[in-house]
């Protein structure tokens, strides 16, 4: 220490180990040259070394302490300081001053004045930082916005590429990758998989006697009647003109036989305001050795023509 005194006092900035980083002013004369990097204990005396760090430790706790009090030397003689200190963006800021009123006031003095900086740092930082986070929300909200809206997109794509705009059931490229799909899986795990074919009877005589218009309001409500009366699992595509398909997954040949005739009764007890209308079904089922899922189709197909050959409105099985 290069400067002694006995009134006065000092501030310095430390780390949260203690170490001094600054030193802001010293009236005291406990500071020198060498005091920065060193520890905050050494400047206070060594006897005072355990209590210098407690209040150290306490000040990085509590972020702010006041009245705390330790015994210094300062110039060869032990005085007692008045110590407070505060957390900063710099660090920690502590300041000493003699016991005596006058160094003790004007000590307070700068305390405040320094505090008051602090505070207005401190109010300037989190300021920065309500605006930040404000910024943060706003970008947040649009990027979500942006993701709903390019979901949404995607979904519409979605629609466009695998379902049929008229009736708004699957499309024929939809069903025959679900097709594919399921009947891979059906080999590869032995599970029951059937497939229904099904026409409108005389779709064209009702076209040219009511129109198109009236005719693709029968289609969209044929669509309607196999949507009702299918699962979720099931896949109900319009495989063509007035022809619909059905996959069955998970059902056996006798079940979807039963399926197929409740599909038939439902539609023609469906109340049509111009002429009843009726529907032919085949149904076929997978069996293990099929070449593939083209295989099943050509079966539900064929039992589909028998269907028409027989009468129309009625069901008709594959040979297994």
């Amino acid at each position: 220490m290069n400067r002694q005194g006995s009134t006065g006092g000092f501030a310095v900035v430390c780390d949260r180990r203690g170490t001094v980083t600054r030193v802001i002013w010293d009236d005291l004369g406990v500071t020198d040259a060498g005091t920065v990097g060193g520890g905050f204990a050494a400047i206070v005396g060594l006897a005072s070394a355990d209590e210098a760090v407690r209040f150290i430790d306490t000040l990085v706790a509590r972020g702010a302490v006041f009245g705390w009090q330790l015994n210094a030397a300062v110039g060869g003689r032990a005085v007692r300081l008045d110590l407070v200190g505060a957390a900063t963006t710099d660090g920690l800021l502590i300041i000493g001053a003699t016991s005596r009123e006058a160094a003790r006031d004007d000590g307070l003095t700068r305390l405040n004045h320094d505090l008051a900086e602090a505070q207005r740092e401190l109010m300037r930082k989190n300021a920065e930082l309500q605006r930040s986070n404000a910024e943060l929300q706003e970008t947040r909200a649009a990027l979500e916005a942006q993701r709903a809206e390019l979901l949404e997109v995607n979904a519409r794509l979605e629609a466009l590429a695998t379902r049929d705009s008229l009736t708004g059931v699957m499309n024929r490229r939809a069903f025959q990758e679900r097709l594919e799909g399921e009947f891979r899986r059906a080999a590869r795990y032995y599970l029951p998989l059937s497939l229904m074919m099904l026409d409108i009877d005389d779709f064209k005589p009702y076209n040219d006697a009511f129109g198109h218009p009236a005719g693709d309001e029968a289609l969209r409500a044929v669509a309607q009647v196999l949507i009702k009366q299918t699962r979720d699992t099931d896949c109900v595509a319009r495989y063509g003109g007035e022809e619909f398909a059905v996959i069955l997954t998970n059902t056996e040949l006798a079940d979807a036989a039963a399926v197929a005739e409740r599909l038939r009764r439902s539609v023609q007890a469906a109340p049509w305001p111009r002429r009843p209308i009726t529907v032919s079904i085949g149904v076929a089922a997978f069996e293990p050795g099929m070449a593939g899922a083209s295989h099943l189709v050509s079966l539900a197909d064929q039992a589909l023509y028998a269907a028409k050959q027989s009468g129309r409105n009625r069901v008709s099985v594959a040979p297994v």
